[in-house]
């Protein structure tokens, strides 16, 4: 139903998407002000629609990870602050939405290790409800490798992408981490990692090329067509 918290949800999200699309790729400083100001705007519109959900069924989880990322978006910090308490009255054992949580604490997006760090290791006082909940120290731990990888010192990332995925395998770092591998002309460690990161998005074509290149240094020429293929 149109008025449905379903639908104000989804039509939350339609706006979100407008805002990343707006946001686009470049450093904050580098968009265009009036990039910005649709950002802004579809942001906001996007935080109305999803509190609307939440204020008609409080027990939309996908809504308050919503609100986490449009927090993270915008730098508000009190907003994520408020949202993790509502949604840790619902179920505070919900990866998603920590996870969510989780990435505005990250220093990229203003926050800092300690942060990341925090959340992670309160979080395990839940894991017995959801084991999931250990691949945030995975998460953590992999932030490490962020500044390395961006910087261009693959060698360097690589060896803190596994500090991270030894705590549980995450899709995002197990991509960085085989294209590091990759730019250091690891092959079998990028064709490992490449492979456990399509068990995420078995279809991603970047992550199959890749592995297919390596594959071919590999003389593994069927299973590298294979991928191509695909």
């Amino acid at each position: 139903m149109p008025g449905s918290a379903h639908a104000r949800l989804a039509r939350g999200l339609q706006e979100y998407s407008g805002a990343v699309a707006a946001r686009g790729e470049e450093a904050i400083d580098n968009v265009a002000p009036e990039a910005l100001a649709r950002m802004r705007s579809a942001a906001e519109r996007s935080r109305t629609h999803i509190e609307q959900a939440l204020a008609i069924n409080p027990r939309i989880m996908p809504a308050y990870q919503a609100l986490l990322w449009i927090a993270k978006f915008e730098g508000d910090r009190v907003l994520a602050d408020r949202t993790i308490r509502s949604a840790n009255l619902v179920d505070p054992a919900n990866f998603f939405v920590r996870a969510a949580l989780k990435q505005s604490y990250e220093p990229r997006w203003g926050g800092s290790r300690a942060a990341t760090d925090h959340l992670a290791s309160e979080s395990q006082a839940f894991l017995d409800r959801n084991p999931r909940l250990s691949n945030l120290l995975g998460m953590a731990k992999g932030e490490d490798a962020i500044s390395f990888y961006f910087d261009g010192k693959y060698k360097a990332a690589l060896v803190e992408f596994d500090k991270g995925l030894a705590e549980g395998p995450v899709g995002f770092y197990l991509n960085l981490a085989s294209y590091s591998a990759s730019q250091i002309d690891n092959n079998i460690r990028a064709v490992e990692l490449a492979s456990q990161m399509l068990r995420f998005e078995p279809n991603n074509t970047s992550t199959l090329r890749r592995r297919a290149y390596h594959l071919k240094a590999l003389n593994e020429d069927l299973w590298a067509i294979s991928d191509l293929e695909r």
